[in-house]
């Protein structure tokens, strides 16, 4: 019995001895076996690596893209070429819970997002300066003009968290980045140029594109862009013209980008259009249209990796759209009702206010009423 229990004791004694020198000789073997394995054994894995789509990361913390709440959607310059846009509803086709309302011209546009519109509720950024122009009708009421030849990016960010891009973008930020010489010029080419035409036989018309792009050296290239568009009205699927659904525009875009140093960039850029049309109520031209866009652009950034405090973006913007809007047709101008002594019988007035009406409502045929201005 005795020797049963010394026994015992001993093999509990040198288990864990062995056992750490097992461990020992295994963990060498391992790290060999790691450092056996040839440059061609991990190509495979390379190989079958998944190409993500681009990230875009709109908080200006350092929230990670996986910890931040927002819902955004990229679409760029190889994708706009494909669909070949000629109208923001094309760019942004597909995007989740996105609409696009723009009138039969397809030049101005209104952006809804999850339902909210207008009033600044979705933010429209072209080139870092917000597009604010308004007017109120029956139709959209915050618009605004851009030609898609001229876009090489769209971000959409859905959401409230998108109020990092100015007050009141409850709906979210739509946010369009117009084209650089690098997306003509190829590395060590100094010149480049391009012309794009396009027919439509439905509304008979014509869109023609020009541009052109410069390098004077490694930190200084300059863009130019010009689009016209002419169309006719068009035809609706039983045949019949619709009135007012003509239009001609023009756009251009100018754009520079200077690098003072390897860190730093500078970009100034314009970019408008001139348009117009004739609005229709009931099949019958109502009003004349014209109206011109310019928005002006400067940003400046720079960043350096070695010193973490140093990332400054500087952005200064100037827009401005102006609509002149002549009326077709003979308006009824306001009068002042006129006040009549309370012990004046109802009959006596009543044919009193009828006469006023009679001789002052309405305005002469042939005589041209007054122009309205909004901008």
């Amino acid at each position: 019995m005795a020797a049963l229990l010394a026994g015992a004791a001993a093999i509990a004694l040198l288990t864990p001895s062995a056992n750490a020198q097992q461990a020992a000789q295994t963990a060498p073997d391992q790290q060999q076996a790691k450092q056996a394995q040839t440059p061609e054994q991990a190509v495979p894995a390379a190989a079958g690596a998944t190409l993500l789509d681009q990230i875009l990361v709109i908080s200006r913390t350092s929230e990670t893209a996986i910890d931040s709440l927002a819902s955004v959607s990229h679409v760029d310059q190889e994708q706009l070429e494909r669909r070949m846009a000629t109208r923001l509803n094309d760019m942004l086709l597909g995007v989740p819970g996105v609409a696009v309302q723009a009138d039969a011209r397809r030049v101005s546009s209104s952006i809804n997002i999850r339902g909210l519109q207008d009033f600044g509720r979705v933010a429209v950024i072209v080139d870092g300066a917000r597009q604010n122009f308004q007017r109120s009708d029956h139709g959209p009421q915050s618009t605004f003009y851009i030609d898609p030849e001229l876009i090489k990016s769209v971000d959409v960010i859905r959401g409230p968290v998108a109020n990092t891009y100015g007050s009141g973008a409850i709906g979210g930020v739509v946010l369009f980045e117009t084209k650089d010489a690098d997306d003509y010029l190829r590395d060590g080419e100094t010149w480049a140029a391009s012309a794009t035409g396009r027919h439509e036989s439905n509304g008979e018309g014509w869109t023609t594109s020009a541009a052109g792009a410069y390098r004077f050296n490694e930190n200084w290239d300059v863009l130019g862009n010009i689009v016209y568009r002419d169309y006719d009205d068009y035809k609706d699927g039983g045949g019949d013209t619709v009135n007012g659904t003509g239009f001609d525009v023009l756009s251009g875009l100018l754009k520079t980008t200077i690098r003072p140093s390897e860190n730093s960039e500078l970009k100034l850029g314009w970019n408008g259009t001139s348009d117009g049309w004739n609005e229709v109520s009931g099949g019958t031209p109502v009003n004349d249209v014209d109206l011109e866009a310019n928005t002006f652009t400067a940003r400046y950034n720079i960043t350096d990796e070695d010193k973490s405090w140093l990332d400054l973006h500087v952005n200064v913007s100037y827009n401005k759209t102006n609509m002149e809007m002549t009326s077709l047709v003979p308006q009824n101008r306001l009068i002042r009702s006129p006040v009549f002594p309370s012990s004046c019988r109802r009959a006596r007035c009543r044919l009193s206010m009828s006469a006023l009406r009679a001789s002052t409502s309405g305005t002469p045929r042939g005589s041209r009423p007054p122009a309205l201005r909004t901008s």
